[in-house]
């Protein structure tokens, strides 16, 4: 393979295609659109949700040191090249909710051109503007470029990966082997799912060389891999071993399986039907794509895979990383799914621009490929553009909290559900709370509950009380609902006198002096 003179064109199946200056100038403003999107979604205020605040708190209370050295609390884990970035933009911006995000949103910026990039290297111009719009609308990379998590960068370094190998595939020039072991060495540091994507890419680049008989590319080939493996021993040595066979995160691994996050071993029925589930609901999870018809989705992908096997080309680079990352999954090493796959949405999506190439040949193929393409485009599009202007809430715990604080009575009580006090401390100063809550007994939290009748005995004792505010912040889920519980549990003991809500909380006051069911009726 050799470099191609002219940059406005591209190699696919040893086949030039030229780029016309109309569709160049449309990917960009798509690309354009996207960024400002994404720019939108920061600069519009929303408070940290539950695991943003449970990251936030290791990150505003750690040294650099301790960040990186010590497992974090609450359950949360993220990359140390993410800790370090999200350190550093809180010592010079501050501790506010865009600073924190910031580098969430640099990354998911960055992807948008890095998209563009390996789809012009990848794709006939219809289909690579096809899975460009495609990624700059999709939902969940738009909202995930604007939270305090590194998923963003998973986006951002997967596509980083497959870019620099697809330059290096078109012309083996040592510059070009230095960047794609540089970027691929430095995305172990920023991403965990990374390693899938460099072994999956590093297997292939190397049978490419192989087959062609260019020797001096397959030492490249073999270098690049030898740095890559190279600085993963070095980064698992040291960031990740300490915490990989340890206890400090053991309710994870559980949190997964009860989300059907790993593949089973056996029997093959069950390994085939879990993964065409699996690959269905990424298209669907809210921390996925979100696309309202996900079986359209999955159909292009499967199209993609068949045609990138049937040319064994470059292509193959995007399916790469799916049989690691199965396997892992059936060892309880990774979680493919919801927000932890947001890192191959982009390949899903560039496999879905290659269905809508293949099927690009006839009246009926075309038919069909704007169907698929429509199917998933205009929705999130639709969606997208909707959000730009006024984005949804998700824990909206600030404004529920400043809510209660001015609607407060002299001799109010509140009563706080567990999840609800890693927020409540974090914005208590910003709530303009009166000097009142101070008082011995006026705040209750929550303990962690284990069952409904504990919920029953932490409601007893405010049986004859007044006015009580209950807050509702962040639904636990699982096998009951303690949301629930606790709403029962105040509505047999009292009256509810007033209810208001917020983007995922609720208020409650509840005149719990005066029994709601009388005397007997129990």
């Amino acid at each position: 393979m050799t470099a191609l003179a002219d940059p406005a064109s591209i190699s696919t199946n040893s086949r030039k295609i030229a780029w016309s200056r109309a569709t160049s100038a449309l990917l960009w403003a798509i690309i354009a659109f996207g960024a400002i999107l994404r720019l939108g979604r920061w600069i519009h205020w929303r408070a940290l949700w539950l695991d943003e605040i449970y990251l936030a708190n290791s990150l505003l209370t750690r040294s650099l040191h301790d960040l990186l050295f010590k497992p974090l609390e609450d359950w949360q884990a993220a990359p140390p090249g993410f800790l370090i970035l999200v350190h550093l933009t809180t010592r010079i911006f501050g501790n506010g909710e865009r600073s924190l995000r910031l580098v969430s949103l640099l990354f998911g910026l960055a992807s948008l051109p890095l998209m563009l990039g390996v789809a012009r290297r990848l794709l006939r111009p219809s289909s690579a503007v096809a899975a460009v719009a495609m990624f700059t609308f999709l939902g969940p990379l738009i909202y995930y470029s604007n939270e305090l998590k590194p998923y963003s960068c998973d986006v951002a370094v997967s596509l980083a990966i497959v870019l620099t190998i697809l330059r290096w595939l078109e012309d083996q020039t040592p510059r070009r082997a230095n960047m794609a072991a540089i970027v691929g060495a430095t995305s172990i540091f920023f991403s965990y799912p990374a390693i899938f994507v460099l072994a999956g890419v590093g297997i292939i680049a190397i049978w490419q060389m192989r087959l062609s008989g260019n020797r001096a590319a397959l030492r490249q080939g073999l270098w690049i891999c030898l740095i890559w493996t190279t600085v993963f021993a070095v980064e698992y040595l040291i960031f990740v071993r300490q915490f990989a066979h340890g206890e400090a995160h053991p309710h994870l691994v559980q949190y997964w399986v009860a989300r059907d996050a790993f593949m089973p071993h056996w029997p093959p029925v069950a390994v085939f039907t879990w993964i065409f589930s699996c690959l269905t609901n990424i298209a669907s999870d809210p921390g996925g794509m979100w696309l309202d018809y996900p079986s359209a989705a999955v159909l292009g992908l499967i199209i993609g895979i068949v045609v990138a096997f049937r040319r064994r080309d470059n292509l193959l680079l995007l399916v790469a990383p799916l049989p690691l990352v199965l396997l892992a999954s059936s060892m309880k090493q990774y979680p493919f799914g919801d927000r932890l796959a947001l890192f191959f949405v982009p390949q899903y999506l560039l496999l879905i621009g290659v269905a809508f190439e293949s099927l690009w040949t006839n009246l009926a193929g075309k038919t069909a490929a704007l169907v698929i393409a429509g199917m998933i485009l205009l929705p999130s599009a639709h969606r997208a553009n909707g959000y730009l202007f006024s984005p949804p809430g998700r824990e909206e715990s600030l404004s529920a909290y400043r809510w209660v604080a001015n609607h407060w009575q002299t001799g109010d009580e509140l009563y706080l559900t567990h999840f609800g006090e890693k927020s409540f401390n974090l914005y208590r100063s910003q709530s303009n709370w009166p000097a009142d809550l101070d008082r011995p007994g006026a705040l209750h939290i929550q303990p962690s509950i284990d069952g409904p009748r504990d919920v029953l005995e932490d409601v007893k004792p405010f049986a004859g009380h007044k006015r009580v505010w209950v807050i509702l912040i962040h639904a636990e889920g699982g096998e009951y609902d303690v949301h629930q519980f606790t709403v029962a549990a105040f509505s047999d003991i009292g009256i509810p006198i007033l209810q208001h809500s917020e983007p995922g909380a609720m208020i409650y006051l509840y005149d719990c002096a005066t029994r709601s069911r009388p005397p007997g009726s129990d």
